[in-house]
């Protein structure tokens, strides 16, 4: 039973069309043809939306959008940016925001990024971007995050090197603190 004719036999309750006969028949044929409508209205308006949509016009999607396609990015990855490219291009440019965009994005803690121009006056365009990194193993290859600092970098500058710190989180052993520092520590009871 399609949603017309159940709105229009149980919400209307129009008592010439629960008889059998032509015009319930007349009825039952039109709701038919306007849940076939609501279908196909459904249906467009769901190419609307990125998340929604068919795969064939994801691309047209991301190229109103200026999102490219990253080499190895991963279907989900990349829908995720097409959806959210207000996001990722609203702060290009600015250091803070390439921060933020590899920590939402690409799963990092944070970090922070250095110019050259301290150490090297010849090196003005260049910077360093130390990253910190949430458990043991990076999510995505190198090449990716390359490619997205890359992207979200000032045109002005060029990308010197990437720094990962990797830090430990959680629970850690009493015994591990104490190799990492060096110190021997002898406990007496009592």
């Amino acid at each position: 039973m399609g949603v017309f004719w159940a709105y229009f036999r149980d919400k209307l309750r129009w008592p010439l069309i629960h008889r059998p006969g032509a015009l319930s028949a007349l009825v039952e044929g039109a709701a038919g043809l306007l849940d076939a409508a609501r279908e196909d209205v459904l249906w467009l308006r769901d190419q609307f939306f990125a998340e929604q949509c068919e795969e064939v016009f994801l691309s047209k999607f991301a190229k109103s959008r200026g999102i490219g396609r990253a080499p190895l990015e991963t279907d989900k990855n990349y829908l995720w940016r097409v959806r959210f490219a207000y996001l990722w291009w609203i702060g290009a440019g600015r250091p803070d925001h390439m921060i933020d965009v590899l920590a939402k994005f690409f799963g990092f803690g944070g970090g922070w990024i250095s110019n050259l121009r301290e150490e090297d006056p010849e090196r003005w365009a260049e910077f360093r971007v130390h990253i910190d990194v949430i458990g043991d193993t990076l999510h995505f290859t190198e090449q990716q995050v390359v490619w997205a600092i890359n992207e979200m970098k000032p045109a002005r500058s060029k990308l010197a090197e990437i720094v990962y710190y990797y830090s430990i989180r959680g629970d850690v052993p009493v015994f591990a603190t104490f190799i990492q520092s060096g110190e021997i520590i002898e406990v007496y009871p009592g």
